[in-house]
């Protein structure tokens, strides 16, 4: 048994400020540290699990509510941008190729017809992309 130290083999506790600091005994030329612990929860979800929000309005007058009318707000917007999202691209994508449309006549070069192509072109080849890949999960 090595000197500071307890009969089962550990070092004597001292309490500091309310952290415990695990060290030598007084007197002894060791230097001591402290050990804090920390607990951390994390969830993936947009809310979070039913007793940490409970806890909410114990911090918060109707803090829950409050905290579920955000997620549902949350939500509305998202669903909102998928509806918004593809009818854009869509409408960028005709934009595209009606300028291309319109680049020939007016006898502008083709590499101008080209892009404009190329614009609608490299966006569906995306959406295929996606729409292939949504449905497996990366691990």
């Amino acid at each position: 048994m090595t000197s500071g130290e307890d009969g089962d083999g550990t070092l004597p506790s001292n309490k500091l400020e309310g952290q415990q600091c695990l060290g030598p005994a007084e007197g002894s030329e060791h230097s001591q540290f402290s050990i804090r612990r920390a607990r951390v929860e994390v969830w993936q979800a947009p809310l979070p699990p039913p007793t940490i929000v409970a806890q909410y309005n114990d911090i918060i007058p109707n803090g829950a509510d409050r905290i579920m009318i955000l997620a549902e707000r949350a939500l509305a917007a998202e669903i909102d941008d998928n509806r918004r999202g593809p009818l854009l691209g869509a409408a960028l994508s005709a934009l595209a190729m009606l300028c291309a449309l319109a680049s020939i006549p007016l006898g502008a070069p083709w590499e101008l017809s080209a892009a404009f192509i190329g614009i609608p072109t490299f966006a569906i080849i995306k959406a295929l992309i996606d729409s292939g890949t949504r449905g497996h999960k990366k691990e």
